[in-house]
């Protein structure tokens, strides 16, 4: 992994690639990971997180039902959900393209 640091040399941002911020390379093995990952989160609120964020995708799954089917109007949201539905949209469109990418052998471009 590439990661960036910060000005006190902390892990700030990691990338599987190099890129512009993320230059220089860091084993997977090294240390510094474990500080980094740690985010003070409990096991118990790791389980809420897991759940809450399985739960969006429900709820994004039956809004995308209700749209397909005619049942809701996305006009009818306020804009600001429409815009967070659209920003999701897009950032799991470009993962699935990432993970296309991976398992093919190529690297998506940014």
């Amino acid at each position: 992994m590439y990661i960036k640091r910060s000005a006190n040399g902390e892990i700030e941002l990691a990338s599987r690639y190099a890129t512009p911020d993320c230059t220089e390379y860091l084993p997977a093995d090294a240390q510094e990971w474990g500080t980094f990952l740690d985010d003070g989160t409990t096991l118990h609120d790791q389980r809420w997180q897991q759940r809450d964020r399985e739960f969006i995708r429900v709820l994004e799954d039956l809004l995308e039902v209700l749209v397909n089917d005619e049942l809701l109007c996305l006009e009818d949201l306020p804009m600001a959900a429409r815009e967070k539905l659209a920003g999701r949209r897009l950032v799991r469109y470009q993962h699935q393209i990432e993970k296309a990418a991976i398992e093919s052998g190529f690297e998506a471009s940014h």
